[in-house]
């Protein structure tokens, strides 16, 4: 039973219907209202960004941290006949894989990034404050 409807949204996105069987691991949150909140500006970004259209929030997030290269790796890949290219490679933002401070350093990053690239009239705490009243509206 998810807890919040952000929760309810993943699980949603995701084809978990009630009383489908889940397997998971249990971890202790990192922490669980900043983490939705994360999720929250995936679905802002999906509900009020063209490009995000039809796109679950959570491959927004990791979209959003490929296009501004915050909290990735560098990956080479070798394309035969074309050479070699670097691409960002999203790191896992999984509460196990991910400290705090790296997590605080991913959210300002991406709503940093979002201002910069796609609502350039509103700086980086406007988009974190639109994202925080995002769960609500969800």
């Amino acid at each position: 039973m998810p807890r919040h409807r952000i929760d309810q949204r993943i699980m949603r996105e995701r084809g978990y219907c009630v009383g489908n069987e889940l397997r998971a691991d249990l971890k202790k949150p990192r922490n669980s209202g900043f983490h939705r909140m994360v999720h929250s500006l995936g679905a802002l970004a999906a509900d009020h960004i063209e490009e995000f259209t039809g796109v679950d929030c959570h491959e927004v997030i990791k979209r959003l941290q490929r296009e501004s290269g915050v909290c990735c790796e560098v990956q080479d890949i070798v394309l035969p006949g074309i050479g070699t290219i670097q691409v960002n490679v999203a790191k896992t933002i999984a509460y196990d894989e991910m400290d705090e401070g790296e997590f605080q350093a991913l959210w300002k990053g991406i709503c940093q990034h979002i201002s910069d690239r796609y609502w350039p009239n509103m700086d980086q705490d406007q988009i974190a404050e639109m994202a925080k009243f995002m769960p609500e509206a969800v």
